[in-house]
């Protein structure tokens, strides 16, 4: 079967994270029998060195570059920058970290190999990549959304828990991120869990 691998983070070495070794864990033991391409978001400490060792474990590897941070600002600018960035997260039901790491470069990488059949399956290594999964795709490729690390179930667990330090934005975040994972991945969830 050839996969496609969606993960932001750079999985090698397997060492850096709870992420990156989970990631690259099962990329090694996906590709003892299916064919893995990775796409993946290349961080200013990874090493050439890093790359060509992960590019021996997989089929193909694909590095797109990472996001710049946001301008940082003071004051009232900085105010503005992070009201306009939550409000855009609240109209397109997208999270803001999931925004600032979105990659049109990647989408179309993802776009061209599920229109051209390079791919019969998806995973998502993070809620992150969930972004790059179109709803369409449910009809021509099998998708997984690995929520090891769902910024969803930690917000959702974080407000039952009464350990949100910012409960209003939270559950706005919340909302997002089950409307965002509803919509683009699963068909006919329930509204609640």
């Amino acid at each position: 079967m050839q996969i496609l691998m969606l993960s932001s983070t750079f999985p090698y070495p397997p060492s850096r994270g709870g992420t990156e070794i989970r990631t690259f864990n099962l990329l090694k033991h996906l590709q003892q029998h299916h064919d893995v391409t990775l796409l993946a978001q290349r961080h200013a400490h990874i090493t050439d060195a890093d790359v060509a060792a992960l590019q021996q474990t997989v089929s193909e590897l694909r590095l797109f570059p990472l996001p710049a941070d946001p301008p940082a600002g003071r004051g009232a600018s900085q105010l503005l920058s992070k009201a306009q960035r939550f409000g855009t997260a609240l109209l397109e039901a997208t999270p803001p970290n999931v925004r600032h790491r979105y990659s049109p470069e990647l989408q179309a990488w993802v776009d061209a190999a599920v229109r051209e059949g390079r791919c019969q399956a998806i995973t998502c290594e993070h809620s992150v990549n969930e972004i790059y999964v179109r709803p369409e795709f449910r009809q021509q490729v099998k998708t997984l959304v690995n929520v090891h690390s769902s910024l969803y179930a930690w917000v959702r667990t974080h407000l039952e828990m009464g350990a949100s330090p910012h409960p209003l934005r939270d559950r706005s975040i919340s909302t997002c991120c089950w409307s965002a994972t509803k919509s683009a991945i699963v068909p006919n969830l329930p509204t609640s869990w």
